[in-house]
């Protein structure tokens, strides 16, 4: 019988901590997401382009213009994602994400980890008229910002998200 409740004990204490995984998130979204620092990836509005392009991988860099820079990035079969960053006196005012996945259920998926990340980092969204899930924060530069996601998957899918810098 003590070795039963230890056994639970100890179940109970791996769960609570995170050892059940039940706090993990998809590959995908790790991908994705590239961890919890700045707004996305990283990134935080008014950064140089230099240091945008130092949180990515340069390899995936299609697109590389004065102020703006576009990645593409394979995950494998059908799946994939594209990111862009526009940038206004040398400074990130926005950034877009395109993730393109074979399955609507991983696009759901991945929609509801990134609407909970950013339910938990900036307060609950507002659904707007359009669809999107809309959150509005302050950047490390003092600027407002606004998050847009949504997933609008129809026969494939497709998760989209727009950050913009409201006062540049």
């Amino acid at each position: 019988m003590k070795k039963v409740i230890f056994y639970l004990f100890v179940g109970l204490i791996l769960t609570s901590c995170g050892g059940g995984g039940g706090g993990s998130h998809s590959e995908l979204y790790n991908h994705i997401m590239k961890g919890t620092s700045g707004i996305f990836r990283g990134a935080d509005m008014g950064m140089s382009i230099d240091d945008v392009k130092k949180l990515e991988d340069a390899a995936m860099l299609t697109d590389d213009e004065e102020d703006y820079l576009y990645y593409d990035y394979n995950l494998g079969g059908d799946d994939s994602y594209t990111v862009s960053y526009t940038f206004y006196d040398e400074a990130l005012v926005d950034m877009e994400v395109q993730t393109y996945i074979d399955s609507k259920e991983n696009a759901a998926k991945l929609f509801t980890e990134m609407k909970a990340t950013f339910d938990e980092k900036y307060g609950n969204g507002t659904l707007a008229d359009d669809g999107y899930t809309v959150w509005k924060g302050k950047a490390g530069n003092g600027n407002n910002f606004e998050i847009a996601l949504i997933d609008d998957s129809d026969s494939y899918g497709y998760v989209q998200m727009f950050i913009t810098d409201l006062d540049y």
